[in-house]
């Protein structure tokens, strides 16, 4: 993407984030902000700079298959520091207290979470491009980062691309920076020049 192309790829992704935040205050009973740093479009080939693969650290990630006329994988990628901070402010002490509970609830949230913040940013692009599109139900799953390299590659063979941003989610008590790759196809881009082209 040239510059044009990524300032307004990230108006986009910070208006479907924003919405998204909105509905967080859910979880953490109290206002968010959500916010994107620089959108990038990254050859797949350079995942392996995206993700560092020699940290031993768990890794949560939410994957969401995208479908309609733009289509594509969603990966919302959590550190399990950043999955603790999440639910001390989701969950009450007493369920987090209760392993089997923790497990369970703790799960809920975080799936809930991604149908959130992804169909918030799908919406914006649905709107923007004109596309028909959504995401479908989220699948979680727990690996380490040099796994979900791995991951990565083998789900997305045939593909060449990749958008990647690194989001800022604060509050009072919760101040996390997951990761956001989305694989999509090439008419993300000629959906950003086609606005372009019409503004």
């Amino acid at each position: 993407m040239d510059l044009q192309e990524q300032i307004l790829a990230n108006e986009i992704v910070n208006l479907g984030l924003k919405k998204a935040a909105e509905s967080m205050a859910f979880f953490t009973k109290e206002k968010v902000d959500i916010t994107a740093s620089e959108v990038k479009k990254e050859n797949l080939s350079k995942i392996d700079e995206i993700i560092d693969g020699t940290s031993p650290d768990l890794n949560y990630i939410l994957t969401t298959e995208i479908k309609g006329e733009l289509e594509g994988i969603c990966y919302l990628i959590f550190s399990e520091k950043e999955v603790e901070k999440i639910l001390e402010v989701s969950l009450p002490e007493k369920m987090r207290e209760d392993p089997e509970k923790l497990r369970i609830m703790g799960d809920a949230v975080l799936l809930e979470m991604d149908n959130i913040i992804v169909a918030s940013v799908v919406t914006q692009f649905s709107n923007a491009f004109e596309f028909k599109m959504y995401g479908d139900v989220p699948q979680l799953g727990k690996s380490t980062r040099s796994d979900l390299r791995k991951k990565l590659k083998a789900e997305n063979t045939g593909r060449d691309h990749f958008i990647y941003f690194k989001s800022e989610m604060h509050s009072e008590n919760l101040d996390i920076s997951p990761d956001f790759i989305w694989i999509l196809e090439d008419n993300f881009l000629a959906g950003v020049q086609k606005v372009l082209a019409d503004k």
